[in-house]
């Protein structure tokens, strides 16, 4: 029976499936007794980058532009969880290499399979895989005069964009971009091309001086930011991992809102809520986007009802309140078989009714007081 309700306990608080899958394998082991089993839950359950929807400690979603960028790109396996991230140190070379094809979906051997001609890559190393790929893939320029990667030298807007727009297989000559004009882009310069697609496409935005900035060197949260873009504009965002980063994000708000971290709560909203518009213009019929929209409305409306009451709005709380309720209702009625959503929605009407509650309470003692105050004296 315990163990019944920590596969349970697991199976919610767990980031990754696959650590869930071992967990329950283990838990399912007869020939394990079960002193040896709680060595090992325990140990699951003291290890933080694993549970408690955790996620980089220097991310933070009320601070960090980048945070649902590099939440997303975790997700789908192009960044590993670790205890922190560093978004704002500047990405190598190298680095910003191996992101791009991670991200692109490139086959990489675990050994270099040929010798490379940067006399700065050794064939053992680590990265010599990927440059591998760069080269073969025309994203790295081989240069005779100058045989040097750089892999540790800060990567620049101009080469990045070269070998992320190439990574993921975009042919420029196949696009008209004479008409965009960069102030610090000539036409003629090397990158010129790459530049004006990421313009084109709202890769990049111009600042207000009509610049990009092709010389700045690249910070990892820009990088990663970047990435998730050209995902976006290219179509190649993940359904099911948007959903799953909406939920998670769902999910936080709820634990913020209990926190009585509005502030955070209406910042994870907010991400739930874009994601969940990003699925539905790809799959504008599917029953359980309908559904995630319908609760990541609810949990809006549910913040709001906390905010109102900060305020001491207990009117305001009431109809917020009401609007979160039914809304997670209509949710749930809308596709019964989308178990973890329903599961949202339970705990938002629960919430939702308790808040309200407290509210008609706060009513009727202002009522109270009121009318106490306007009595005629006897």
């Amino acid at each position: 029976m315990i163990f019944t309700k920590i596969k349970k306990l697991f199976k919610k608080i767990c980031i990754h499936t696959k650590v869930f899958s071992i967990i329950q394998k283990i838990l399912n082991l007869k020939k394990m007794n079960k002193y040896k089993k709680i060595s090992f839950l325990l140990f699951f359950i003291f290890t933080p980058v694993f549970c408690i929807n955790s996620f980089f400690t220097d991310v933070k979603v009320d601070k960090s532009p980048y945070y649902a960028s590099i939440q997303y790109l975790t997700e789908v396996g192009v960044f590993d969880l670790k205890e922190k991230f560093n978004p704002e140190s500047l990405i190598h070379k190298d680095a910003a290499l191996k992101t791009i094809l991670k991200a692109s979906d490139k086959k990489i051997p675990e050994k270099a399979t040929k010798k490379l001609n940067y006399t700065d890559v050794p064939q053992d190393s680590w990265v010599a895989p990927y440059v591998e790929v760069g080269l073969d893939s025309q994203m790295l320029t081989f240069n005779e005069k100058n045989p040097l990667f750089n892999p540790t030298q800060n990567v620049i807007m101009a080469s990045f964009l070269k070998m992320l727009i190439i990574g993921f297989d975009i042919d420029i000559s196949k696009y008209k971009l004479t008409d965009i004009k960069i102030a610090d882009v000539p036409d003629d310069a090397w990158f010129s091309g790459y530049a004006k697609f990421a313009v084109k496409f709202d890769i990049i935005k111009k600042d207000k001086d009509n610049k990009i900035h092709p010389g700045k060197e690249l910070t990892r949260g820009e990088v990663a930011d970047l990435i998730f873009t050209i995902l976006e504009r290219g179509r190649g965002l993940v359904p099911q991992k948007l959903l799953t980063v909406s939920e998670k994000n769902m999910v936080s708000t709820i634990e913020a809102l209990e926190k009585n971290e509005i502030i955070k709560a209406g910042f994870f909203i907010s991400i739930s809520e874009n994601f969940i518009n990003k699925i539905a213009k790809l799959l504008p019929d599917n029953k359980v986007i309908k559904s995630a929209l319908k609760i990541s409305n609810s949990l809006k409306s549910l913040v709001g009802a906390y905010a109102a009451g900060q305020n001491a709005r207990p009117e305001d709380v009431v109809k917020a309140s009401k609007n979160s309720w039914s809304l997670a209702d209509e949710a749930a009625k809308l596709n019964p078989d989308a178990v973890d959503l329903n599961n949202l929605s339970v705990e938002i009407k629960n919430l939702a009714s308790a808040l309200a509650s407290k509210a008609r309470e706060r009513l009727k003692e202002l009522e109270n007081n009121s009318t106490e105050t306007t009595d005629p004296p006897k």
